[in-house]
């Protein structure tokens, strides 16, 4: 028997509550926000003013990821692209809108949920890096290190076309060289160093973000170690000594890297 008062709460008033609802630590916020949600629905009908917005779905969708509900967060999507097609919500599911799906695909304890990240990325409008990033990440703990390799091709050719602001950053060759050194495979050296002399070539080509750290150094360490390469060790413990004094390693080799 609510009552709505006419000049009372409007979309904005409740999304205020909705995002309280998803910084909480709240275990029941999902649910608690689906029924807000419905409420704004229901009276939406004869009050547009209460009509959920982007924001108010995207708010959603931030207590999916935190509940670690993707099923959830696949329905809200779908139901932005069906208001948005029907002229009912104004811009649809964005970037923010599939981040969170991104990452309640993560959290969720489906153990095939990294199968099909990519194809969630291939979704999303105006991708971001961190998106990316997100999945080489856990490429990266699952040691795919074929996918991360196809991935962060495909950010630098995405860059490259304009379509994503920033391609990878030594952050994400830092994953891709993860994967390989979880990955065991026999022909990880040689890929773990080509990856290395490529981004050393990028930063002489002027990008600077792309400048390898000892933590990249180590990596190609550890699969040489894995592969029982002494030779190509040492020789790059010295290539390491020699940058460090020209001051292009500020670090220099570290105990990570004689314990490689």
């Amino acid at each position: 028997n609510e009552k709505v008062i006419r000049g009372g709460p409007n979309t904005t008033c409740y999304n205020i509550v909705l995002n309280a609802l998803a910084i909480s630590s709240d275990p029941n916020a999902l649910e608690a926000a689906q029924r807000l949600i419905y409420r704004m629905e229901l009276y939406a009908v004869d009050l547009p003013n209460l009509r959920p917005d982007q924001i108010t779905f995207n708010t959603l969708l931030k207590c999916c990821e935190n509940a670690k509900d993707f099923e959830s967060a696949g329905k809200v999507i779908q139901k932005m692209q069906d208001l948005h097609e029907k002229g009912e919500l104004e811009g649809g599911p964005d970037r923010i809108s599939f981040k969170s799906l991104i990452f309640a695909h993560f959290n969720s304890d489906d153990p095939n949920t990294i199968l099909n990240a990519e194809a969630l990325l291939d979704r999303i409008p105006e991708p971001h890096v961190s998106m990316y990033a997100a999945v080489l990440h856990e490429y990266a703990e699952n040691a795919m290190a074929s996918e991360a390799e196809k991935l962060v091709q495909q950010m630098h050719d995405m860059h490259e076309a304009g379509k994503l602001k920033s391609g990878p950053n030594s952050s994400a060759y830092e994953s891709v060289l993860k994967a390989l050194v979880q990955s065991k495979e026999w022909d990880a050296p040689e890929r773990a160093r080509k990856i290395l002399n490529g981004m050393i070539e990028s930063v002489s080509n002027g990008y600077p973000d792309l400048h390898p750290t000892v933590t990249h150094y180590n990596q190609v360490l550890d699969t040489y170690q894995q592969e029982g390469m002494l030779r190509e060790s040492l020789e790059l413990l010295l290539q390491m000594y020699d940058l460090h004094e020209k001051g292009d390693l500020p670090d220099g080799p570290d105990m990570a890297s004689f314990s490689c």
